[in-house]
């Protein structure tokens, strides 16, 4: 348990674990909540902690990772995804009620609850961290595995070349929500207006926002086909005020 600096008393967290499939490495992170973003987030601080990125992350069905569950076809959180392909990895869900598949993860919850946090309490996240950190590099990482019989250590060092490298820079996180187009073409995005493609009046569309860009995505291909930005990517421009409706229309707004 961790103390909450915002209450002053002691809460549970939330325990993240990524452990590699051959070496059984393992990387343990505490959040107070979760989130689609603190998800995706989660997986970055891993990859990073590890030196580089895994080509294959096997996950259960949680929400915040998978929207609709399904062995062949899963649909996955359109963010997680993103950040997944920015650094080379693809998701692969388990199928649902089926243990063996994460078998090494869940271990690894486990035996972090009983070994290094139990009974054991923190004044912040970052003390915690740090008590992770140095239990992981004195004992997991120095242990012979039940199971490979081999150092986890030793096992890393073989394994971390296989990595895929880090990208220059990280990923570039986005809102996402749906928007529907009015009967002048336009999308509503924080009180401002984009226009659409012609002969989608009346659509629901995706759209993704950031600092720099808004982008409207085409649900069939799944890819962004209008831009709107100060940089060279984007394409497209922001409607000029002349075309602007007279009221806001109801635009049954959804954020995720």
């Amino acid at each position: 348990m961790v103390r909450d600096p915002q209450s002053g008393k002691y809460r549970r967290t939330r325990l993240f674990v990524m452990t590699l499939g051959n070496s059984r490495k393992s990387v343990r992170l505490l959040v107070w909540r979760s989130s689609a973003r603190v998800w995706a987030e989660l997986h970055e601080q891993a990859f990073r902690r590890l030196g580089g990125a895994v080509r294959v992350v096997v996950l259960d069905n949680l929400r915040e990772g998978v929207l609709i569950p399904d062995f062949y076809d899963p649909i996955l959180n359109p963010l997680y995804r993103d950040v997944l392909a920015h650094y080379g990895a693809v998701a692969m869900p388990c199928r649902v009620q089926d243990p063996d598949l994460k078998g090494k993860v869940k271990s690894g919850i486990g035996h972090t609850q009983r070994t290094p946090l139990k009974g054991l309490r923190f004044e912040s996240l970052e003390g915690a961290h740090a008590y992770l950190d140095r239990w992981e590099q004195r004992w997991a990482d120095t242990r012979i595995h039940g199971t490979t019989e081999r150092r986890v250590a030793a096992m890393f060092a073989e394994e971390k070349p296989s990595l895929l490298p880090l990208p220059l820079e990280p990923f570039r996180y986005y809102q996402y929500g749906e928007r529907i187009v009015h009967l002048d073409g336009c999308v509503e995005v924080e009180a401002a207006y984009y226009g659409a493609p012609p002969g989608w009046i009346g659509r629901v569309v995706n759209v993704q926002r950031d600092a720099l860009y808004v982008r409207l995505l085409d649900p069939q291909r799944r890819k962004a086909v209008f831009g709107f930005g100060d940089g060279a990517a984007a394409s497209g421009g922001e409607v000029g005020a002349g075309n602007l409706p007279h009221a806001t229309p109801c635009a049954g707004i959804r954020d995720r």
